[in-house]
């Protein structure tokens, strides 16, 4: 994450161009008045739960939230200023896949047959993050487990993933709870989780 490429595009396989994301970033990180209590901007929580005491070490904590008062402001998509290809691709790029994203679909398709291959995987990303390699980040990898493994697997997802709205059909898909703030979460039941199926589609003449 550097000289402006702060939604690491260097990473990314798919995506769109949308000149429009910057004015509706703007509405939701309004910054521009000078009285802090004017300010509006989007936040993110259980962020120490996610990162597990590991947010010097991972770029993805210390550049894509700015700690505000006791609040992390998300910062993944607000304007970048400098005056460069990676700000100026960055700043209109809306990022679909990623390799990382690779990494993870094949590092959990095979743990169950090679889970040293799999956290082969898992290590390559996490390294590609940190701001500077350390044998102490990547014990819950060296150390997983068949049993544990997908849960240090998703732990790395909800960090890559801050913001983009992949979580939600992750936990969907493997039919897991959604944790919430504190120790809530939010059942993955179908009334959650299935938008019912418009009128106009059923009630067809």
């Amino acid at each position: 994450v550097k000289d402006g490429d702060i939604k690491l595009y260097g990473d990314v396989l798919w995506g769109v161009e949308s000149l429009d994301v910057i004015e509706y970033i703007n509405v939701y990180n309004d910054l521009t008045d000078p009285s802090p209590y004017k300010h509006t901007y989007l936040i993110t929580t259980n962020l120490d739960e996610i990162f597990e005491g590991e947010g010097t070490k991972d770029m993805r904590y210390k550049k894509w939230q700015n700690n505000s008062s006791g609040e992390y402001r998300f910062s993944k998509y607000e304007k970048y200023d400098a005056d460069n290809a990676a700000a100026n691709v960055s700043n209109y790029l809306v990022p679909l896949v990623r390799m990382s994203e690779v990494y993870y679909i094949a590092a959990e398709a095979i743990y169950k047959k090679n889970l040293n291959e799999a956290k082969e995987y898992l290590r390559a990303v996490k390294q590609s993050r940190y701001a500077s390699y350390n044998s102490l980040s990547l014990d819950k990898v060296n150390n997983a487990t068949e049993g544990n493994f997908m849960d240090v697997l998703i732990n790395e997802m909800r960090r890559e993933w801050i913001g983009e709205g992949q979580i939600f059909y992750l936990y969907k898909r493997l039919k897991k709870d959604i944790p919430f703030e504190g120790n809530e979460v939010v059942p993955i039941e179908a009334k959650y989780v299935i938008w019912p199926i418009p009128d106009t589609e059923t009630n067809l003449k």
